[in-house]
């Protein structure tokens, strides 16, 4: 304020309060009742009927793929300045300004745009009737969204009025008849739980006669039935007999009233029973079956006939008195010889290695190595052990041609040091298809087992194959083709490292 006004001077210039004015309540606009519902019910301050329009739309949440599509359809009432969007339960969905567009005069059929992050397309107007009426939503909704709003803060809550039962619907009791009573079901009978005797559930006996299949117990999931027999009841006693007139078995009848399907246990038989026929249908009886039947409820069954246990008789032995004599040969116990347990963990009893060769070198086709010499027996028995024959498994022997046995000895002899030049090893040329595989397999097998000199120990305790990746299975194969998977383990080395360890520790 510039210095030379008078600050007391602006009082007079002031706007009256409306408080004051006398003709305040002529100027104000009286409310209509359908203006009562709207605003009673969550409208803004400031809207009317007249300015809000309401409209079918179709909404789906943002979307980002190239072919987008519609989540549903929903009711789009329009205000000043929000618009607020209802599903077809009449349910709100979400309110607010709308995006995209430059104002809610551009809202028309076919118009795009967004509210409260849902994207909309408008289809067409609907009626202000319509809309309150709630007949533009589905038959799940009963009433218009706007008679019963939304919670739109934690202060509003929904009021839902109570409703008081109709005393039309209260139905006094009424007391049954007996003649009613006995129609609906049927009547009971007391019983006497105390009084011992039979009960009165079980019924009378009459004689009858049935046919019904039997078999024997079966423990498989799918049982079948092994023949056909008779069943007749006499007084209180259940006769199983054969179609061939033969007693199968008996039982005390158990009071159940005989029918088709019924089943029991009669002569070890599981029985079930088919239909009823007459008296004169049932075989003449010629006498009973050999097969013996237990009857849990007539006869028990016979005692076991096991022995008696050694370790029982021992023990009875030690609780009755000893005699006076006292010889060691009274009782059962020192008429057993005593026979000292061994360990399962200890070791076994060693048996006696052969001290010959392993195979006859006098048989039919036997392959005998050269035996060694004295200047290789100096050299390698230094404990003077006999020398035996090396001979070639039989197995491998008998598949062997000439020109391979010849192929065998130069090899045991190269690799032994038989040889003259200096040194142990060969090496063997010849072509393919002449069986070099099967030379060396019967090579590897031969030190393996045995050994020229006597001293129960293999000439070599492993074997170590070194050839390319691509023949690593060949050479597998050929192993469990000339000597089978059991006599022999191999190791394949190819991948995994750990087995080369396995082969060092074997």
């Amino acid at each position: 304020m510039p210095a030379f006004q008078n600050p007391q001077g602006g009082v007079g210039i002031k706007r009256k309060n409306e408080i004051h004015d006398p003709n305040i309540s002529g100027r104000k606009r009286q409310a209509t009742e359908d203006d009562s519902i709207v605003s009673g019910h969550g409208r803004a301050a400031g809207e009317t009927s007249a300015g809000m329009k309401y409209w079918f739309v179709v909404w789906r949440n943002p979307q980002y793929k190239k072919h987008k599509t519609w989540d549903g359809d929903a009711v789009l009432v329009v205000g000043d300045p929000s618009c607020t969007l209802y599903d077809m339960d009449g349910k709100l969905l979400v309110s607010g300004r709308p995006h995209g567009i430059e104002g809610l005069h551009q809202i028309t059929e076919g118009a795009n745009f967004t509210v409260g992050g849902k994207e909309l397309e408008v289809d067409r107007p609907m009626d202000r009737s319509e809309f309150y009426r709630g007949t533009c939503f589905s038959k799940n909704a009963m009433t218009s969204p706007l008679l019963v709003p939304p919670i739109s803060g934690a202060s509003s809550r929904q009021f839902t009025p109570l409703r008081p039962k109709a005393l039309s619907s209260f139905k006094p009791p009424t007391m049954t008849s007996n003649t009613a009573t006995s129609k609906r079901g049927i009547e009971l009978e007391p019983i006497n739980l105390v009084a011992s005797g039979e009960t009165p559930l079980k019924q009378k006996a009459h004689d009858s006669s049935w046919t019904v299949n039997w078999r024997k117990p079966q423990q498989r999931k799918h049982k079948t039935w092994d023949g056909d027999a008779f069943l007749t009841l006499r007084g209180e006693k259940l006769t199983l007999i054969s179609e061939k007139g033969l007693i199968l078995g008996h039982k005390s009848w158990d009071g159940i009233r005989i029918h088709t399907g019924y089943s029991a246990f009669i002569g070890g038989r599981e029985i079930e029973v088919d239909s009823q026929i007459s008296l004169s249908e049932l075989p003449t009886i010629v006498g009973a079956s050999d097969e013996s039947s237990v009857d849990p409820l007539i006869s028990t069954p016979p005692r076991s006939q096991t022995r008696e246990s050694f370790l029982l008789s021992v023990r009875r032995s030690s609780e009755q008195p000893q005699s006076e004599d006292n010889s060691p040969g009274s009782s059962v116990s020192a008429a057993q010889k005593y026979i000292p347990p061994t360990s399962f963990y200890g070791k076994g009893t060693a048996q006696p290695k052969p001290k010959g060769p392993l195979h006859d070198p006098k048989a039919e086709g036997a392959v005998v190595m050269k035996a060694p010499s004295k200047e290789h027996a100096a050299k390698h028995n230094k404990k003077n052990l006999p020398v035996v024959d090396v001979v070639v498994d039989p197995i491998l022997a008998r598949h062997l041609r000439p020109h391979q046995v010849e192929g065998v000895k130069f090899l045991y002899e190269c690799v032994i040091g038989l040889r003259k030049h200096e040194g142990y090893g060969c090496i063997l040329a010849d072509e393919m298809g002449m069986g070099k595989t099967l030379q060396t397999i019967t090579l590897c097998w031969t030190l393996l087992k045995q050994n020229p000199y006597a001293s129960g120990n293999p000439v070599v305790g492993k074997i170590l194959i070194v050839c390319p990746v691509t023949l690593i299975s060949n050479w597998k194969n050929e192993f469990h083709k000339w000597l089978g998977k059991d006599r022999v383990g191999i190791f394949v080395g190819d991948k995994d490292k750990a087995v080369i360890k396995q082969f060092i520790n074997s």
